[in-house]
């Protein structure tokens, strides 16, 4: 049911949620993009509230919470605003490679394969979210705790 994307975005004009892919294909899904976190989070065996009260209660942070889709496939949004916010872009955690700010207060993203997205959001913000998300995955035992670095 999951459609993998790499980012993903709220298209307010066409009411559509835009899925981005590393080979510039675009997908559009009618709706808005927590309708399709929580139908993905119900087919992997939970909802959308559910990840959200578990990344809250193992990581004590209440704002932005990182979205475990599926921990099979480590599927992990970061939004870079609230959840709740027209403006707010997910990125999937298991693709960033590198997190670089523009003159013009801009986000760079570098991906592990070599792709490069611009995100008019904080660079400071991503890379906050990049930790959160590390520190929950260490916390449920889905990745292993090393020195993980990102430039």
């Amino acid at each position: 049911m999951y459609v993998y994307c790499d980012v993903m975005f709220y298209d307010s004009k066409t009411n559509e949620t835009v899925l981005m892919k590393q080979n510039n294909e675009l997908k559009r899904l009618e709706g808005k993009p927590l309708s399709w976190l929580n139908k993905w989070c119900l087919a992997a065996g939970s909802s959308l509230k559910g990840r959200e009260d578990s990344f809250k209660y193992l990581c004590g942070i209440r704002q932005k919470p990182c979205i475990l889709v599926n921990e099979v496939d480590l599927v992990l949004f970061l939004p870079t605003h609230s959840i709740h916010s027209k403006d707010c872009v997910y990125v999937q955690y298991k693709i960033i490679n590198k997190i670089m700010t523009t003159d013009d207060n801009k986000t760079i993203l570098l991906t592990k394969e070599g792709f490069r997205y611009e995100l008019d959001s904080d660079s400071r913000i991503l890379k906050k979210q990049y930790k959160r998300a590390t520190d929950y995955l260490i916390k449920l035992h889905l990745i292993e705790r090393k020195f993980i670095f990102i430039r």
